[in-house]
């Protein structure tokens, strides 16, 4: 297997460089991605080698944590991961099953949480033991884990946004817009952090944020159907997501939905391969996906 480059570029002036939640054994500090030179894709077309991000709030995290019904659960991306169902570059370099192919970064899906969402989490803890319990084994980097074992498969980032202090991309109208939405301060922080993220990447429809919270959803459609488009990114429901997957008999999404349930140890190929296109696939016909597809 071949192991995909992490993005390289200076961090910009709003982008902290340490966190209580990266401890030695993890991944460095995700940068920015650098506008680097376009790759060309096999049609020639110009696209950026960095993989999808798609960047979760606490909601969708805490559900991807205590649940285990749906692809879209870190327990199982990891079996994905650990199967060669899933486009990844693990940090060991280990050699994948001869089905998952050869990595390219763009083919790859990056789960990606900011150390906010993380605080975020902890309060949330409070009234939820399994998620407290998840937490406290994350921070002692626990190898079971399974938010160690998504970092280590290389699909997870914990990024550093403490210096984000203030709206970058959102302006007093879509704030004015949030408060009539009665959306949080966190969730608009939220968004504009991620808003700031695809400004940085040449190609649209490679940064997605995933949530439960359908007032963000819905803020978020109302913000991306403004252009030019390609510097907004997707907002999209957990919930439907998974829901997509599970009925998908056209691309693989029904046999990685099922796979993603049986034993990480499990090597018998089912038939399908977790990607950023795949992903983009299942979903045609929805706004986002008609624009992510493009760029896979």
């Amino acid at each position: 297997s071949q192991q995909a480059a992490a993005p390289s570029g200076s961090a910009p002036p709003w982008a902290g460089s340490s966190s209580q939640w990266q401890g030695g054994s993890q991944p460095a500090q995700q940068q920015m991605p650098a506008q680097e030179q376009p790759m060309l894709d096999e049609e020639g077309e110009a696209s950026d080698e960095v993989p999808l991000y798609a960047f979760l709030d606490a909601e969708a995290v805490r559900q991807m944590l205590v649940r285990e019904d749906g692809l879209i659960r870190f327990r199982g991306l990891a079996n994905l991961c650990a199967q060669g169902h899933m486009k990844c570059s693990p940090q060991d370099e280990r050699e994948l099953p001869s089905w998952t192919g050869q990595i390219e970064e763009h083919e790859c899906i990056m789960f990606a949480i900011t150390d906010a969402v993380m605080d975020e989490l902890v309060q949330k803890s409070r009234h939820d033991p399994i998620l407290h319990r998840e937490l406290e084994r994350y921070r002692a980097q626990d190898p079971g884990c399974v938010l160690m074992q998504c970092l280590n498969w290389g699909i997870l980032e914990v990024i550093e946004s403490s210096l984000h202090t203030k709206m970058m991309r959102l302006d007093g109208r879509h704030e004015a817009r949030a408060q009539e939405l009665q959306l949080s301060l966190q969730s608009l922080k939220m968004l504009d952090f991620v808003c700031l993220w695809q400004s940085q990447i040449e190609s649209e429809g490679r940064v997605l944020l995933i949530t439960e919270d359908f007032r963000l959803r819905h803020f978020g459609g109302e913000v991306t159907s403004v252009g030019p488009r390609k510097q907004w990114p997707s907002v999209l429901m957990l919930g439907e997501l998974n829901q997509l997957l599970a009925q998908d008999a056209a691309f693989g999404g029904q046999k990685l939905s099922q796979a993603s349930l049986q034993p990480p140890g499990l090597r018998q190929f089912c038939g399908a391969v977790l990607s950023a296109a795949l992903l983009a696939k299942v979903a045609a016909g929805r706004s986002w996906a008609t624009k992510l597809e493009s760029n896979c």
